[in-house]
């Protein structure tokens, strides 16, 4: 037998083998079927959601700005490594306000106020349900030539209170609890972890739990309520 007369994914294999070897081979294996096999069928994420609730939020860094962005920035934004356009689209389609931080011309940082909804893979359909007087942070990101200028800290902290002074409740977020250095910078900004969130999913079944930390009763109410945890 020929190697064109054999079936189509032995052909695939032999090339495979032929190209990357056999370690190789059974690396890719993992990587594009077994992986995502297991993710169907069993999937576990655990977060810490924060607050950020402060008044003052002090000055801004010498030679930046900060300003409400739009679809002229969603190009420079994927530029630096944040969400696709056509994301970013959507997310601006269904009410989410960006912001932008500049300096010159150069986009420094960006983030995304998430009202209504917020996306959450774990929740059912993918969206967590806000409360009208509730909104929360997503995508931040900052330029990889601005970090460390101190713009990420002083835009939050601005936004914050852009969204406060417009009669929202404190804004939340979410870290994923082995995400170290994340929750270290979310409490340099000043944000308090108030929940936390635990999601484990084998086939059809989901087991949701869902742990208050102190001062955080009403975030975790309302996750519970969205999540179906206890």
């Amino acid at each position: 037998m020929t190697d064109h007369a054999l079936p189509h994914p032995a052909r695939r294999a032999l090339t495979s083998l032929s190209r990357n070897g056999v370690r190789g081979t059974l690396e890719r294996v993992h990587r594009y079927a077994v992986a995502p096999l297991v993710r169907r069928v069993y999937a576990r994420e655990e977060h810490i959601w924060t607050q950020m609730d402060f008044d003052d939020p002090g000055p801004m860094p010498d030679g930046y700005a900060l300003r409400r962005g739009g679809e002229d920035d969603l190009d420079a934004l994927a530029a630096i490594g944040g969400i696709a356009p056509a994301t970013g689209r959507a997310y601006l389609a269904g009410g989410a306000r960006l912001y932008v931080a500049t300096c010159g011309d150069e986009l420094a940082f960006s983030t995304w106020i998430h009202v209504d909804r917020v996306p959450l893979a774990s929740a059912p359909g993918g969206w967590l349900e806000l409360p009208p007087e509730l909104v929360s942070f997503e995508d931040s990101i900052a330029a990889p030539a601005h970090r460390g200028s101190g713009i990420a800290l002083a835009a939050v902290r601005h936004i914050t209170a852009i969204e406060k002074a417009a009669g929202f409740e404190a804004p939340i977020s979410r870290v994923d609890v082995r995400n170290v250095r994340a929750r270290r910078w979310a409490q340099k900004m000043g944000a308090a972890e108030v929940a936390m969130t635990s999601v484990r999913r084998i086939g059809p079944f989901r087991r949701v739990r869902v742990e208050p930390l102190p001062g955080g009763e009403r975030v975790a109410q309302l996750l519970a309520a969205q999540l179906g945890g206890r």
